[in-house]
């Protein structure tokens, strides 16, 4: 077993990085594993001076990171030119498919091609980023021209609509996955992530820097923001509509925020003005020490088609924690898969009937 990928934060100063020095040798006496320092790096906060840098690096024998440093192909560090960052990912999707001749290959050759360009895109990066919709159109365009094998940049005859050839094979398509809504799922599946694991480190980090007490699907995204809390707010979108909560005790479903009325449009309520001042949760419309609906309270604050949405609701008979479920699936798993099926139902035009006698051979 190997301790790869490993990040430690600390003070610059003298004390701090003997203390971590000091850490990595106990760790590698007692695991028997060595540090590769040459392969290590260290980076420091712009205000200081590059001179006490040097001094500090010395102490763990590192070498300073510089903003443009890659690992495993990409940023660590997002520089401000966002779109730059990904120069790099159009080049290895040109160089993936130029080596090959469209005309000496058929369609099938060709689709097999197109789809090895996905591994030209780290998943990793999609899964935290939202990249840019133009380097997002661009890699579509690399496809797509290699596909109909226009390499000349010129007009011609296209037979087909591209999203149509995007679709799955079950509509007529040949399932090829678009780039952006690969980068929209695997956001989606980051959001479902943050708001599943309340109890790991990373979620309480961000709640504790950005939500603090407002809710995350009513918060509104501010500029400053970090890119990976930018990607799961826009993750959160993806997801809003499928995403309901299974009621149990209550206690963690926030009456007006949260999605949890599975018959209502939105699967939120909004219940009569003064009803948000007297309750916020959803154990507030039960009675006191009964697994039942307060009916009576529940038809003075809210109107009618609310009520009889909120008292179709089953409640369980033991008092268990309320659980997130997700709409799309039978067994309320979230799947990135049936993220992306719903996305690409949503493109203009993608529920069109198309010619299923067209040859794709």
């Amino acid at each position: 077993m190997f301790a790869d990928d490993l990040f430690l934060f600390g003070y610059a100063n003298d004390k701090a990085l003997l203390t971590v020095r000091e850490m990595l040798e106990v760790y590698s006496m007692w695991s028997g594993q060595v540090i590769n320092y040459k392969n290590s790096s260290i980076f420091f906060r712009p205000k200081l001076n590059s001179e006490e840098g040097s001094a500090l690096a010395e102490i763990l024998g590192v070498q300073i990171m510089d903003k443009g440093d890659k690992y495993l192909g990409h940023f660590i560090l997002l520089p401000k030119s966002r779109v730059s960052t990904y120069d790099g990912l159009i080049e290895k999707c040109m160089n993936r498919l130029k080596g090959w001749k469209c005309s000496t290959l058929n369609h099938a050759g060709r689709l097999a091609l197109i789809k090895s360009t996905r591994g030209s895109i780290p998943i990793f990066f999609m899964a935290v980023y939202k990249i840019p919709k133009c380097i997002t159109d661009r890699i579509t365009q690399i496809q797509r021209n290699f596909w109909w094998n226009h390499t000349d940049g010129g007009k011609h005859l296209i037979l087909q609509a591209w999203h149509k050839i995007c679709l799955s094979k079950e509509n007529g398509g040949l399932g090829i996955r678009l780039p952006d809504l690969i980068n929209k799922a695997l956001l989606g599946k980051l959001a479902w992530r943050f708001i599943i694991n309340k109890d790991e480190f990373w979620v309480q980090f961000l709640t504790a820097k950005y939500l603090k007490m407002q809710s995350f699907w009513s918060y509104h995204l501010v500029s400053g923001a970090c890119s990976s809390w930018t990607g799961i707010i826009l993750g959160r979108e993806v997801i809003r509509k499928y995403t309901c909560w299974l009621v149990g005790d209550g206690f963690r479903i926030r009456l007006w925020t949260d999605p949890w009325v599975p018959s209502i449009p939105g699967l939120r309520v909004e219940g009569y003005p003064h009803a948000q001042l007297m309750v916020q949760r959803v154990v507030d419309l039960l009675i006191s020490g009964t697994r039942s609906w307060n009916v009576s309270l529940i038809r003075s604050y809210f109107p009618p088609h609310e009520a009889n949405a909120i008292l179709k609701i089953r409640l369980p008979k033991e008092a268990v924690e309320d659980r997130l479920i997700w709409t799309l699936t039978p067994n309320g798993v979230f799947s990135t898969k049936s993220v992306y099926k719903s996305l690409i139902q949503e493109v203009p035009s993608s529920s069109t009937s198309i010619d299923h006698s067209f040859n794709w051979q």
